[in-house]
């Protein structure tokens, strides 16, 4: 059952990959740098799903530098 999961997971990682090109070639050229992020995100967010991984964010970032710690739970 791991083995069936687990290609899920990659044949869905790689798809994505394969669409996150595809994005990169043709819509970055006509969107500004808000658009852009906003692409950035999406695509992030779905990578994560796609490698089965949750996401959880306390508080909102400040403007500038930003320090990003990651943990898990065991």
């Amino acid at each position: 059952m791991r083995g069936l999961v687990g290609a899920w997971r990659l044949s869905r990682t790689l798809g994505h990959l394969a669409l996150g090109i595809a994005v990169v070639a043709l819509r970055f050229p006509s969107r500004d740098a808000g658009g852009r992020q906003a692409l950035i995100r999406w695509w992030s967010a779905k990578l994560l799903s796609a490698l089965g991984i949750g996401l959880t964010v306390h508080g909102a970032p400040r403007a500038g530098a930003t320090l990003l710690v990651a943990n898990h739970v065991s």
